[in-house]
């Protein structure tokens, strides 16, 4: 067998030896003695395998004393490990090494058994390479041998096998050799006589031992082992005396490892050209925000190169706040398990900023288990500005009124995640984010009053009820559906729900939470897994970079050193009409032959600049237009790398592309239309090239209060408020330099000498020779939207009526609190406050009397509580109190009493004494490793165990009950 892929089914025996549960341990043994069987499959009358009985589980039996009826459900090995026949024998055997097991079951696409693969089929089909073959046998050989002497019994070599994991015991004499007991001998005693584990093992040894000298190759003793068909070999030195062994295993291991790190070698550099050849940032971060790999581009964001990278986090490298940012779109990612995509501001090390669409993307290794996060960043500050301004110009000549101030109503209106518990069909609890998701106004007027099933779209009421009914009796695990939706307004949405069942105030509920996905933001292709540990990346690396090439749209192509394609994505193939032909192996000029004939010209002149890349042997750029059928064409960037083997011979090519046709044409149209501005609603600036002001739009004078003839000639500082630096300008100009535009917020000045925030884009006007003609500025006024901005903001996070934070600030702070305790150690505890007797209160004094009496007991609670920790609302009676930065769980006791002390002490109101206690729930974080949800859901349930206690008290949640 050569050293590439091949199926499981072409290695293992396919006539396989099953028995039932009910078979005898002694039957299995006298079947396994008498074929020279390792192994026996136990099968369910459907023939499904549900275990496995090995030569180790008949060395237990023996050591056990288990009689030879005993029945192979209590001996045999559960659950055993299948995999589908097509797999590749390298991945499989990686799970051997992986679940540290000898054998494993085939099974058909029904589950049924259709083969088993042993170690030994490992060895005598994959090969060793050259490299490990010539090694010494010595540097694979264990040097510390399980051994004893002959006059011990086989019950001592039974024990010594099974405490030291071993599959043999040498008999050794004088530190010589003489014999060895293994665990196909232990299967062929227990089918004779089970009982007979006091006999000395110079009775029942196989002599003499094979041997072999020390200084052997590795070569030398797998033929040796092939030959005598043997799975160990002793080795000697040359006096004689033991030195080592080798067994089956180890040679096995040694050969797969040989294997993946040949082809690891082959393919590795391939997959590192691609990355750093891609204009893209592209970066690996495991779980906790390390970084693993990242590619050249990446490097020139943060100003180190990968070495100095890999190992640190963002917080190495750039402010908090941005680090923060990062981490919050990595944890999105990792929560949902599927790419997360959002545009951010980058600052590179070298001073320049760009606006990037980041997609990240949870990557798994092939057993599902978490590495971290991929991400690729792609620059979009040019397409983003030029797409704005076209559009603007197209808005302004259409006679369309400026859209800033619907940009920030659409911001101000998006929808927050609704939670809620249904009792007897009832909303019990509903939060803001499902209040304005309904178009309710306050709880009021849906909790307890609107049955939730009204809020149901007919056709989708089965579906929901079944959902509810399921989740009630216990039938189902908290999964999400979607479903259709009424709102208040009798409008339509479409939520994602999700809910589990719970205790709520001693009876059954559902809590969960709606999303509204109406709007899905577009959705990006998965990017391939990396590998995390070495002996799987071989394969992980051909499928990411097989992935990475599909799913990003730009076409990419290799070619071999002769021009023939090798690899290419389906945008490449569209691009030039072949998208339904299979153009591996075939040069441009063969394509050229059975391609469109509009397509043609286009291949032919690719081949010619291909041959112009060769020759520059670096990476070049060229832009290569395409004409299509319908008469039209399209513009690509095109980036060509070589590739040479050491003695120069041309090796691959790696193409890139990016379709820039639309880019082409919008900067046509911004040079045709720069100049059309008087109708505009928004202010307009154009300077000349020394940035000297020589023309202004009626709306300029609106905004500002300077009329065209006051500011005709004079430099746009004038109206400069002193709020920026000189390093925000600099920092302006430079863009302005470089990209050629420029967007941000500004604060500046009218003649009035008000200060006014204005949203500004400035955009460089260059002739066909790119020399400076113009600089053309539009802004609009934003300082309401801006002061309004700052109060949605407080009105969202703050409880209306105590103006602590509510549960979204809390939720907030409870993440980075949770950040903060795994960076630091510290433990951090979660309060959850009920207040005993309040109903009381309201149905006896009245609402207002009891938000009087909430008021004050806010106040009286931020008076005990230390200036770093946190006091929420979270609706009613209900508070919540974080605490930060304790070193042990104790440290909030004394606390809690104070708390407690504090909320019964009575409040005089209109001279009447009130009186409420509270019942308190506290978890713990790490003791209770859990996310933010479920540590408040955990306090929750101990402070009902606190209320259930006589209330007025604190019960500290406890895992186990």
């Amino acid at each position: 067998m050569t050293n590439k892929q091949y199926p499981l089914t072409d290695i293992a025996t396919r006539a396989v030896t099953c028995l039932a549960v009910d078979s005898t341990i002694g039957e299995a043994a006298l079947i396994m003695a008498q074929r020279r069987f390792s192994s026996i499959v136990i099968i369910d009358e459907a023939g499904h395998p549900v275990g496995i009985v090995t030569e180790r589980n008949i060395l237990h039996a023996m050591r056990a004393s288990s009689p030879p009826d005993t029945q192979l459900r209590t001996s045999m090995s559960a659950p055993v490990v299948v995999v589908p026949g097509k797999m590749d024998c390298l991945e499989a055997y990686q799970i051997c090494m992986r679940e540290g097991i000898r054998h494993l079951v085939l099974v058909d696409d029904d589950g049924v058994v259709a083969g088993v693969v042993s170690e030994t089929d490992f060895r005598l089909h994959l090969n060793l390479t050259v490299l490990a073959g010539r090694r010494q046998v010595m540097t694979v050989a264990q040097r510390s041998v399980t051994s004893l002497p002959p006059h011990s019994s086989l019950m001592q070599a039974l024990n010594l096998m099974q405490a030291q994991r071993e599959s043999c015991v040498v008999v050794v004499e004088d530190e010589r050799p003489i014999g060895i007991v293994t665990e196909r001998d232990v299967v062929r005693f227990y089918s004779r006589e089970p009982a007979q584990v006091g006999v000395h093992l110079a009775e029942v040894m196989t002599s003499p031992v094979l041997t072999i000298r020390s200084d052997a190759t590795i070569n030398e003793a797998a033929e040796l082992m092939l030959a005598r068909k043997v799975r160990h070999l002793v080795l000697v030195d040359s006096a004689g005396r033991m030195a080592g062994l080798v067994s089956e295993h180890d040679l096995t291991q040694t050969m797969a490892s040989g294997l993946m790190e040949e082809k690891f070698e082959v393919d590795e550099l391939f997959l590192r050209t691609f990355i750093d050849t891609i204009p893209d940032l592209v970066w690996l971060k495991d779980a906790d925000g390390l970084y693993l790999a990242c590619n050249r581009r990446f490097e020139a964001l943060y100003g180190a190169s990968e070495k100095d990278i890999i190992g640190k986090t963002d917080y190495d490298f750039v402010r908090r706040e941005q680090a923060d940012a990062f981490r919050k779109h990595d944890l999105k990612a990792m929560a949902e398990d599927q790419s997360s995509a959002n545009e951010e501001w980058l600052e590179f090390a070298d001073g320049s900023r760009g606006l990037f669409e980041t997609i990240k993307t949870p990557m798994r290794d092939n057993q599902g288990q978490l590495i971290g996060v991929l991400g690729v960043a792609r620059d979009i500050t040019r397409r983003k500005q030029t797409s704005q301004l076209l559009e603007d110009y197209r808005s302004r000549l259409e006679g369309l009124v400026a859209e800033e101030s619907t940009k920030f109503r659409a911001l101000v209106e998006q929808s927050l995640v609704g939670i809620y518990i249904i009792q007897d069909g009832f909303f019990r609890y509903a939060n803001p984010g499902l209040l304005d998701m309904f178009g309710f106004d306050s709880a009021e007027e849906l909790v307890d009053v609107v049955p939730a099933i009204q809020l149901v779209k007919t056709e989708d009421k089965p579906l929901v009820e079944e959902n509810i009914r399921r989740r009630l009796e216990g039938e189902a695990d908290a999964t999400r559906y979607s479903f259709t939706a009424y709102k208040r307004d009798g409008s339509m949405i479409v939520v994602d729900a999700h809910g589990r069942r719970i205790e709520y105030q001693g009876r059954p509920a559902i809590i969960g939470t709606l999303v509204d996905i109406s709007e899905m933001r577009r959705s990006k292709e998965e990017l391939m897994r990396l590998v995390e540990e070495k002996s799987a990346r071989l394969r992980q690396n051909e499928e990411m970079l097989r992935t990475l090439i599909e799913a990003i749209p730009d076409p990419i192509q290799f070619k071999d050193g002769a021009g023939r394609w090798l690899e290419s994505n389906q945008s490449a193939r569209q691009a030039f009409g072949l998208g339904e032909v299979d153009c591996a192996g075939k040069t441009d000029r063969e394509l050229a032959e059975i391609a469109d004939p509009h397509y043609r010209d286009a291949l032919l002149h690719c081949h010619e600049t291909d041959e112009e890349a060769w020759r520059k042997d670096g990476i070049s750029r060229v832009e290569e237009i395409i004409p299509l059928p319908d008469g039209g064409e399209m513009t690509f960037d095109v980036i060509k790398k070589p590739l040479f083997h050491e003695e120069g011979r041309r090796k691959g090519l790696v193409i890139i592309g990016r379709d820039i046709t639309e880019l082409k044409q919008a900067e046509a149209g911004l040079r045709i239309t720069a100049s059309v501005f008087d109708n505009s609603q928004e202010a307009i600036v154009i300077t000349d090239a020394d940035n000297i002001i020589v023309n202004v739009n009626p709306a300029f004078t609106q905004i500002t209060g300077y009329s065209r003839a006051e500011v005709l000639g004079r430099n746009p500082g004038l109206l400069s408020s002193g709020h920026q630096d000189k390093a925000f300008y600099a920092a302006m100009w430079a863009s302005l330099k470089r990209e050629g535009a420029w967007r941000g917020e500004i604060w500046n000045r009218r003649k009035s000498g008000e200060i006014y925030a204005e949203l500004l884009s400035i955009s460089v006007i260059c002739d066909d020779a790119g020399n400076v003609q113009r600089h053309v500025a539009v802004f609009s006024d934003i300082t309401y939207f801006k002061e309004h901005e700052a109060e949605l903001s407080h009105v969202a996070n703050h409880d209306a009526l105590t103006g602590i934070p509510n549960r979204r600030l809390l939720s907030d702070r409870l993440g980075q609190a949770i950040a903060h305790a795994q960076r630091s150690g510290k433990t951090l505890a979660i309060c959850y406050i009920d207040l005993d007797g309040f109903k009381d209160v309201n149905d006896r004094y009245g609402h207002e009397t009891g938000d009087m009496l909430l008021v004050d007991i806010t106040r009286r609670l931020q008076d005990v509580l230390r200036a770093g920790d946190t006091l929420a609302r979270l609706g009613g009676d209900e508070f919540v109190v974080l605490f930060n930065d304790l070193s042990q769980e104790l440290e909030c006791i004394q606390v809690l009493e104070r708390i407690v002390q504090t909320i019964a002490m009575p409040v005089w109101f209109e001279e009447r004494s009130i009186a409420v206690s509270a019942s308190v729930g506290v978890t713990c974080y790490p003791a209770d490793d859990e996310e933010g949800d479920t540590l408040l859901r955990h306090a929750d349930q101990a402070m009902y165990v606190a209320k259930k206690a006589g209330k007025n008290r604190f019960h500290l949640y406890d895992a186990n009950l």
